[in-house]
C-alpha cells in the first residue's frame, strides 16, 4: 500500500500525476485513478505526443493502450481495461499533463537517483495563453 505520493503535475484536486514510494505512477482524472509502471507511463506519453493531424480517422493501439476519436470530436482513451471518454479540450489537457510529468521523470532520473526525487513543488497551470509547468 502506498504511504506517500510526490506530485509531478497537478491541475486540480482530482486531476494529477504523482509517483509513490514504489515508483508507480498514479494518473488521476476526476474519479478515476490508474496505476502505471514507469515504462508504461513513458510509453503512454510517447503515444499521446505522436498523434497525427487527422484526428477524425485516428485510431492507435499499442500494448495495453488504445486511443480513438468519435464523430462528435470526443476521444476514447483506454489504459488496460479502464476507459476515459474525453472532450477534445480535456484530452489535450490530459495529454499535456502526462507529457510534462514524463519530462520531469526523465530529467529527474538523469540528474538524480530515483530515491532522492522531490517533485511535489510543480503544478500544471492552464490559462488562455496555454499550459505551463510552474513551481
Amino acid at each position: 500500500m502506498c504511504q506517500y505520493l510526490n506530485l509531478l503535475t497537478k491541475l486540480e484536486a482530482h486531476r494529477y500525476v504523482g509517483q509513490c514510494e514504489h515508483g508507480t505512477l498514479h494518473l488521476a482524472w476526476d474519479h478515476v485513478t490508474m496505476h502505471l509502471s514507469r515504462a508504461d507511463f513513458l510509453r503512454l506519453a510517447d503515444i499521446l505526443q505522436t498523434l497525427p493531424s487527422d484526428e477524425e480517422s485516428f485510431i492507435a493501439k499499442a500494448a495495453s493502450f488504445s486511443l480513438s476519436c468519435d464523430s462528435h470530436g470526443g476521444m476514447y482513451l483506454w489504459i488496460g481495461r479502464t476507459g476515459l471518454y474525453l472532450s477534445l479540450y480535456d484530452f489535450l489537457i490530459l495529454s499535456e499533463m502526462i507529457y510534462l510529468s514524463a519530462r520531469l521523470l526523465i530529467s529527474a532520473s538523469a540528474a538524480k537517483s530515483p530515491s532522492s526525487l522531490n517533485l511535489g513543488q510543480y503544478r500544471l497551470v492552464v490559462a488562455d495563453e496555454g499550459i505551463s509547468l510552474q513551481n
